[in-house]
C-alpha cells in the first residue's frame, strides 16, 4: 500500500479575505459626487482599486464605475445600501462581464 501525501498550506486570516466586485453608480451629478461617494466607501472600510467617472451633459447625471472589495454577498448588499442613501445616487447595481 502507497500512502500519498500532499502539502497543504492553510491560510489563517480567511475573516480578512475579500474578493473584486464591480459595481455601477448611477447618480444625479453635483458638487463634490464622487468625493462623497469615495468617503462613505472608505467610512465602512471598502478597498476601491478602480474608478471612472463619466458626466452626461445632456441630463446632467454621472454614472461611476468602480472596482471595490467585499468579503461576501451580504457584505456586497450592505455596501449597495449604503450607496443608494447617499444624497443624488439613485441606482447601483453589480456588473458581471
Amino acid at each position: 500500500e502507497t500512502k500519498r501525501l500532499i502539502d497543504v498550506l492553510w491560510k489563517h486570516n480567511l475573516k480578512d479575505l475579500a474578493y473584486p466586485v464591480d459595481v455601477i453608480i448611477d447618480c444625479n451629478d453635483r458638487p463634490n459626487l464622487l468625493i462623497d461617494i469615495l468617503n462613505m466607501l472608505a467610512s465602512i472600510k471598502i478597498k476601491v482599486t478602480e474608478i471612472q467617472a463619466k458626466f452626461h451633459s445632456s441630463n446632467y447625471t454621472t454614472t461611476i464605475s468602480c472596482q471595490i472589495y467585499v468579503k461576501n454577498h451580504d457584505h456586497l448588499l450592505y455596501t449597495i445600501a449604503m450607496l443608494k442613501n447617499l444624497k443624488d445616487v439613485y441606482e447601483v447595481r453589480r456588473t458581471i462581464h
